[in-house]
């Protein structure tokens, strides 16, 4: 009786999204930085919050809603989140040329009355050194406009990612209480393919296996804890010099090569397992279309393109080229996306999710 209820339940909750896919588009962002929310929670969201939901339960329903009502606005911030990043690593890697490898680029490498007047120094101030006393940097804010820009573009970078690592906060939160505890004040099993209120969904992130959601959950909210760690100290260490010596320079870097690290496997662990719950369950989940990159990438290859990858975008004699190959798999990447009401993303380029795949069995599975 109970296997045959949780059967009839699955398949309400799929022809419940499906009579949703035309009046609430459902997002795929997994290629977007800067995105509030995974897109399975925009499509287990339409189904509402249950009667019993607790007061926990609803705030964060909230909160993520709020993200869901202006994902377009928090998408456009990520795209100039994205550019800033761009910018700002193209200055340090100009001002990095004098400050590390003391290359004169002219007025920038000059050093400033403040590092040159000073005395009793043991070793003197370079374009790329601090003045030292036996041994010892002494912290004099900064030297050179390269060391000024240097810092100035490092704590720049710090406060981009630090908006790309507040606002998951809450999804990052939920999905760990989620797969350690299920819903807070109650006992709840813990099983696949239920969204927050245990309730059928075939949205992708529910369906992954409890064992990797709870260490994808585990590091992303590493990753966070680790950012805001290194944010303060880069407060605490304000100056390029307070960046460069102990304590600074350990407080600083350790704690953001951490989240980094952790955001990073965060996302491997993710990627691979959706791609073996998608393989495993053909026609159910929407397709990746890193797959039609890369079966494009394998058809020039086998078809004689042994040059460079840019020669295959735009050098005529490689026949086929690789442009025309790829435009080919992405028209097979549209077809196969329409029947299962996916599209372009307007911005990121990557999928637009209207709602469930075709039919398939109750619990996907798949070995890890």
């Amino acid at each position: 009786m109970a296997a045959t209820a949780t059967k009839q339940a699955a398949i309400a909750a799929k022809q419940s999204v499906k009579s949703l896919r035309q009046r609430v588009p459902l997002f795929q962002r997994r290629a977007l930085a800067g995105a509030p929310v995974n897109a399975s929670y925009e499509q287990v969201s339409v189904m509402g919050t249950p009667a019993d939901a607790n007061g926990l339960d609803r705030a964060r329903d909230s909160a993520l809603a709020f993200f869901v009502r202006f994902s377009a606005l928090f998408n456009a911030l990520a795209v100039f989140a994205v550019a800033a990043m761009v910018f700002f690593g193209v200055m340090i890697a100009v001002v990095m040329i004098g400050v590390l490898f003391g290359v004169d680029n002219g007025a920038w490498a000059q050093l400033s009355p403040a590092c040159t007047n000073l005395t009793n120094v043991t070793k003197p101030a370079t374009s790329s050194v601090l003045p030292e006393v036996n041994g010892v940097a002494i912290d004099v804010g900064h030297c050179t406009t390269n060391q000024f820009w240097f810092a100035s573009c490092i704590k720049a970078f710090n406060f981009i990612f630090s908006y790309i690592n507040f606002l998951p906060i809450v999804w990052r939160l939920s999905i760990l209480v989620n797969t350690t505890h299920g819903r807070p004040g109650k006992n709840d099993e813990l099983v696949d393919g239920v969204d927050f209120y245990n309730r059928p969904t075939e949205a992708l992130w529910f369906h992954l296996p409890r064992r990797k959601r709870k260490q994808i959950a585990f590091l992303l909210n590493l990753a966070w804890v680790f950012h805001f760690g290194a944010m303060a100290m880069h407060i605490t260490y304000w100056s390029y010099a307070a960046g460069q010596v102990l304590p600074g320079a350990v407080l600083q870097n350790v704690p953001f090569v951490l989240s980094v690290a952790s955001a990073i496997a965060a996302g491997v662990i993710q990627g691979n397992t959706e791609k073996a719950i998608i393989r495993a369950n053909p026609g159910r989940f929407p397709p990746d279309p890193m797959e039609y990159v890369k079966g494009a990438y394998r058809r020039w290859r086998a078809g004689g393109g042994k040059r460079s990858l840019l020669c295959g975008l735009w050098c005529a004699p490689c026949s086929p080229s690789f442009l025309a190959l790829l435009r080919e798999e992405m028209d097979s990447y549209k077809r196969d996306a329409a029947q299962q009401g996916v599209k372009k993303h307007a911005l990121s380029g990557v999928t637009v999710h209207n709602g469930s795949g075709s039919e398939g069995p109750a619990s996907p599975s798949a070995t890890f």
